[in-house]
């Protein structure tokens, strides 16, 4: 093992260290980063021979927690460097120079049980005496189990951690996850340990983290099962700490279930152990109606579907036999609830549209048209008075251009092209003025959007349109930030301003507004606004 990146001089008084294999002299850095390389890749020769050279080693703590070598020992699960490391702290642990790892803030066993490494925790577990414990918390600790249902939970961001892997490693996760809390529960822990909210104003109190809530995430059939008959409760109400895609409720919503969390990750495995051990004197109907305090059903958290990094790392050809297993088992003890609306008056068909503008996921007309296939009213409206279309024009901001087959599909299922929202924006107001729709502008207009059509402010699309031109800069799927030139962002801005025209004649544009401003002039002002070097008229 060579480490190349540490054979320059870092600064004044870093000594050279050791030798590297190739006789290269090798340089700490301030952090400890050699050592900490070291430990990572266990190269169990290395750290003795750094420990001979620099004996305080690893005795006391580093500037962060995650940054300590023993941290690092275990989730990387390098248990030689781990072996090595302890010797050398349990031979020094009453020197005054030594900070106890519970006064750094290090759990051996939490940190290998977050990151999925099976041998380490059975190794801390067989040691003599042990060096972790399996024992129920009393709520406000996290315990080994609960550490261990969260590598299942978290595995999109540990993927993320490790520069995004292929995805052979999310499978070797998994399994170890799984082989891990399987462990775990033989060796006496509870399935019932949960994490409590810390607020004193929550009446009465919810748990913020289950094992189960944690697992469903990614566990199969067996471990669900298996957890059930352990003693986890699934029908335990919690308000849980990390949420993702909340679209507009509230940041903490209480009374979520493990089928809430489930559908939210499309696990329809772990779904169906939910329902088959849902007990007796419990229908299929009840457990699928359970709503969230936001008044969101499993069915709304499933329509939102994962962020896009949990969604990435699955198979592309698993995703869509995921997505459609999964609503075929939240439809399947009571098929009305496809049309239920939350607090917000949004139905499922909402959150799939909206997850389709914001995260440009290729699966989302899947989810969408399976919806309308089983019943979805795509004329419903929520509490503002917008419809599906109002919802995939503003969440299509900076996203990919909307595929006309799912404006279609929504026509096709209810959606009126011309209603209004209680501010009196039509779908095209607010499309027209997206320069990333210039087609599905077109579109709407061709299937009978009105361009003469006035908000509570007078303005008509074409008002919209001229007075912003919104181009946001798109994110890709890879990370990486897609931008524009300002003449492409001119041309689109023409084509949308002509599209508008051409279906509504020219006198649009002196039509004035409740402001006494035509588009025209708002024209005017944002060229001369955004670009002040390039002419201001406009030829109609």
């Amino acid at each position: 093992m060579s480490y190349s990146a540490f054979h320059t001089r870092r600064g004044d008084g870093y000594d050279a260290m050791l030798l590297d294999t190739d006789g290269s002299e090798l340089y700490e850095t301030e952090y400890e980063e050699l050592l900490g390389e070291m430990v990572k890749t266990n190269d169990e020769w290395m750290v003795r021979q750094y420990i001979k050279k620099h004996p305080k080693a690893g005795l006391y703590p580093s500037e962060s927690p995650d940054w300590d070598v023993f941290f690092i020992a275990c989730e990387h699960g390098s248990l030689d460097a781990l072996r090595v490391l302890l010797d050398h702290y349990h031979a020094h642990i009453s020197s005054h120079d030594t900070e106890s790892l519970d006064q750094r803030g290090i759990s051996l066993m939490g940190i290998a049980c977050r990151f999925a490494q099976l041998g380490t925790v059975r190794f801390l577990l067989d040691s003599q005496p042990p060096l972790g414990t399996v024992e129920p918390g009393d709520g406000w600790c996290e315990t080994a189990l609960l550490s261990a249902a969260t590598s299942v939970s978290e595995v999109g961001l540990d993927w993320e951690r490790c520069q995004f892997p292929e995805r052979s490693w999310v499978c070797d996760h998994m399994a170890r996850s799984e082989g891990l809390i399987h462990l775990l529960l033989d060796r006496g822990a509870s399935a019932r340990d949960v994490t409590l909210s810390r607020s004193h104003k929550e009446d009465p109190p919810q748990a913020s983290e289950t094992v189960l809530g944690l697992a469903i995430a990614q566990a199969s059939y067996q471990l669900v099962a298996r957890l059930i008959n352990a003693g986890a409760d699934l029908h335990q109400r919690q308000r849980p700490l990390n949420q993702m895609n909340n679209h507009g409720g509230s940041n903490l919503p209480r009374d979520v279930t493990a089928l809430h969390r489930g559908g939210l990750f499309w696990n329809a495995p772990g779904i169906r152990a939910l329902l088959d051990h849902r007990g007796s004197i419990v229908d299929i109907a009840d457990i699928v109606s359970v709503r969230d305090s936001d008044g969101r059903l499993p069915l709304h958290w499933a329509a939102m579907g994962p962020d896009p990094l949990a969604e990435d790392m699955l198979p592309e050809n698993e995703v869509p036999p995921r997505i459609v297993d999964t609503f075929k088992l939240l439809l399947e003890g009571k098929q009305s609830t496809v049309n239920i609306q939350d607090n917000l008056g949004r139905t499922a068909l909402f959150y799939a549209v909206g997850t389709h503008g914001k995260c440009s996921s290729s699966h989302s007309c899947t989810l969408a048209r399976f919806l309308c296939e089983n019943g979805a009213d795509a004329s419903l409206a929520d509490t503002n008075g917008k419809t599906v279309l109002h919802e995939l024009a503003v969440a299509s901001h900076a996203g990919d251009p909307i595929n006309p087959a799912l404006l279609d599909l929504v026509l096709s299922h209810g959606a009126d092209v011309n209603r209004a929202d209680i501010e009196g924006s039509t779908v095209l107001h607010l499309m027209a003025k997206n320069l990333h729709q210039v087609k599905a502008t077109n579109f709407l207009i061709s299937r009978g959007a009105d361009v003469n059509a006035k908000d509570s402010q007078g303005n008509t699309p074409l008002h919209t349109a001229t007075m912003t031109g919104v181009y946001y800069a798109r994110l890709t799927r890879e990370g990486k930030t897609e931008c524009t030139t300002l003449d492409e962002r001119i041309r689109l801005h023409e084509e949308v301003i002509a599209a508008l025209l051409k279906a509504g004649g020219s006198s649009l544009m002196d039509q004035p507004n409740a402001s006494g401003k035509s588009p025209r002039q708002l024209l005017e002002e944002t060229r001369s606004r955004c670009t002040p070097s390039l002419p201001t008229g406009h030829s109609v």
